[in-house]
C-alpha cells in the first residue's frame, strides 16, 4: 500500500476518532495521512454514506490540492497478495471486462480505476512501450571513501 499503514491502536484511534468526526474524509486525509481508500474502503463507505468512487473521487481532489501545492505524494504500492492476482488475471487475459475488473476488485480491495490502470501499464511493459521502474542503486561517495585501495593509500584520512 501507498501509504504506511498505521499500527492496531492507531488505527482504533483514527476509527473511533472518525465515528464522531464531521468532516470524515478530509480528517482521514489530513489529519491520519492516509491518501487512499486501499484497505479501509468498507468503514469509510459506512461513515460516510458515499460510494467508493465518491469516497476516491474526494481524496482525488485532496491529493490534487497538494500536488498543485508542491507536496509529494507517495505513490501506492501493491501488495504480493495484490499483484499475484493482478498477474494471474492478465495471464488469462490483457484486457478485463467489467466483470472481471469487479471481480479482481473483490479478491483485491483495489479500485476499478487501479486495476484498469494497472492493466493498461502492464500491456504497455510487455509491447515494449515503457520499462518497469526499477531502483537503480547510486554508489556513494562513503563506499569509494573506505574502498581498500583508498584506505591503503598513504592519504588515506584526507583523500576522498
Amino acid at each position: 500500500m501507498s501509504t504506511a499503514c498505521l499500527d492496531h491502536r492507531a488505527t482504533t484511534r483514527m476509527w473511533e476518532h472518525l465515528k464522531t468526526s464531521k468532516h470524515v474524509l478530509w480528517e482521514y486525509y489530513h489529519v491520519f495521512g492516509q491518501q487512499w481508500v486501499h484497505i479501509y474502503k468498507d468503514q469509510l463507505m459506512a461513515l460516510t454514506g458515499k460510494s467508493e468512487r465518491a469516497i476516491n473521487d474526494i481524496l482525488q481532489s485532496y491529493r490534487s490540492e497538494d500536488h498543485a501545492n508542491g507536496v509529494k505524494i507517495k505513490q501506492q504500492k501493491y501488495s504480493p497478495d495484490q499483484v499475484t492476482v493482478l498477474f494471474k488475471a492478465f495471464d488469462e487475459s490483457q484486457f478485463a471486462d467489467s466483470a472481471k475488473i469487479t471481480e479482481i476488485a473483490d479478491k483485491t480491495g483495489l479500485m476499478r480505476n487501479q486495476i484498469s490502470t494497472w492493466f493498461s501499464r502492464e500491456r504497455k511493459i510487455r509491447a515494449g512501450q515503457i520499462r518497469r521502474r526499477h531502483r537503480k542503486l547510486k554508489k556513494k561517495e562513503t563506499v569509494k571513501y573506505f574502498s581498500i585501495e583508498n584506505i591503503l593509500s598513504d592519504d588515506f584520512p584526507k583523500k576522498k
